[in-house]
């Protein structure tokens, strides 16, 4: 049914219902597909000082007071109002491009206006909400036959296997969204979980006694970043696939449980048909993405969460030939289905200053060498999360704001060592 070619030349504009603008809930690595198929757009974000704000494609922002609880109920009036303006003007709902479990957080706390006023697909329900909580979408892949890591308890049940458990446990964090306080004494700014060689060092970790309740404590399933792979689609109101895509982790940033700092994409036909049968068994619909990592030793792929949500990886996508917020733009706003899946993994998505630190911690642990980086930055053609050649000001701004920081923070030294 699916069958991967060479990928398509970009594609004209569609010829859409008064080229309706798309609002985006998101950063650049989804405003630059959706530049890219010529789609209109409107950025809405809760930060002023927000970088996508600096690119050349961006006219009149929607500057939102927040998406948690406090601010939330303003900030649906801001979109909801702009909804009707464009479908007023356009004849057409917008579709709604959202990029964080915070933004999918606030559309499911407001679902019914959200589906009222926006062209938007969402999971049903019961599926919506265990996709936002680990323990509960553990409790959804074991009712569905999803295959997933296994957990080792709650409460005392939890301590009591610790104590006996000598092979190495990998940490979480129980909620999606809004953690920043496990961020700020467990995880750190940039790891999305914790490696312990067992179960007994991490019971004397000085936080876990604090925070266990908010954890998800599952035994490691062997194997590095290499091993993480996943699945992405987009898929119509009865769970039928419009696109997908596969994909693999090359580096993060710490290693090996942190935040990507390069991807690529690949052709793999049994970690396609693997994720199409979580995507069917879940019950899936609008985009997606399926975190999976392969047992280094035995092959057999494991479900770690699902994101039901758009993401950076669609940046890459884009540039390898399957647009997918193009695409999901098409179908919400004029019913068209693509004609297949073509793609072709030519380049590699790039945070450069992550996979910079990445590499020097890889090179303290003896695991890479500088030629060996440099060889592997340039082996492929890079997507960069915040440059581009056609719209470069983003990333010059992130630039200069962290060159002020650094000098903020060696000036507050001086002046504390000169005190």
């Amino acid at each position: 049914m699916f069958v991967n070619q060479k990928p398509r030349a970009p594609s004209a504009p569609s010829s859409r219902i008064g080229n309706v603008p798309a609002i985006l809930l998101g950063d650049l690595t989804l405003l630059r597909p959706l530049v890219q198929a010529q789609i209109p757009v409107v950025v809405a974000t809760t930060d002023p000082t927000d970088t996508t704000l600096r690119s050349r494609h961006v006219k009149d922002p929607c500057l939102l007071p927040g998406l948690e609880e406090e601010g939330s109920n303003e900030s649906l009036e801001k979109l909801v109002t702009l909804a009707e303006k464009l479908e007023h003007r356009y004849g057409a709902k917008p579709p709604l491009v959202y990029g964080s479990d915070d933004s999918l957080a606030f559309i499911y706390r407001h679902r019914d206006v959200v589906e009222r006023h926006f062209a938007v697909i969402l999971n049903d329900s019961d599926v919506a909400e265990s996709l936002l909580y680990k323990d509960t979408f553990a409790e959804l892949a074991r009712e569905r036959g999803v295959v997933i890591p296994t957990a080792l308890g709650t409460g005392a049940a939890l301590d009591a296997n610790l104590r006996s458990f000598t092979r190495p446990v990998v940490v979480k964090p129980r909620s999606k969204v809004f953690w920043r306080e496990l961020k700020a004494n467990l995880f750190g700014p940039n790891a999305k979980a914790l490696v312990f060689a067992s179960g007994r060092e991490l019971l004397s970790h000085p936080a876990y006694e604090q925070f266990r309740g908010e954890l998800i404590v599952q035994e490691l399933i062997p194997g590095d970043e290499g091993q993480l792979v996943s699945f992405h689609g987009f898929a119509d109101e009865r769970g039928e696939l419009l696109t997908w895509f596969c994909g693999r982790k090359i580096r993060t940033f710490p290693s090996p449980t942190g935040e990507s700092s390069c991807i690529e994409l690949v052709l793999d036909n049994a970690l396609r048909e693997h994720g199409m049968f979580v995507a069917r068994a879940l019950g899936l619909k609008g985009p997606f993405k399926i975190d999976m990592i392969r047992d280094a030793a035995t092959g057999r792929c494991y479900t770690l969460e699902v994101n039901a949500r758009f993401t950076l990886w669609h940046q890459l996508a884009a540039a390898d030939g399957v647009n997918v917020p193009h695409i999901a733009y098409d179908y919400l706003v004029a019913g068209r289905r693509p004609d297949g899946v073509h793609y072709e993994p030519r380049h590699r998505w790039m945070n450069l200053y992550r996979d910079y630190k990445s590499f020097l911690q890889r090179r303290e642990e003896g695991n890479l060498g500088l030629w060996a980086w440099v060889r592997s930055v340039a082996s492929r053609p890079a997507v960069f999360e915040s440059f581009a050649w056609d719209d470069p000001i983003p990333a010059l701004s992130w630039f200069a704001g962290m060159v002020r920081a650094m000098v903020d923070l060696r000036l507050k030294r001086f002046s504390t060592a000169s005190g």
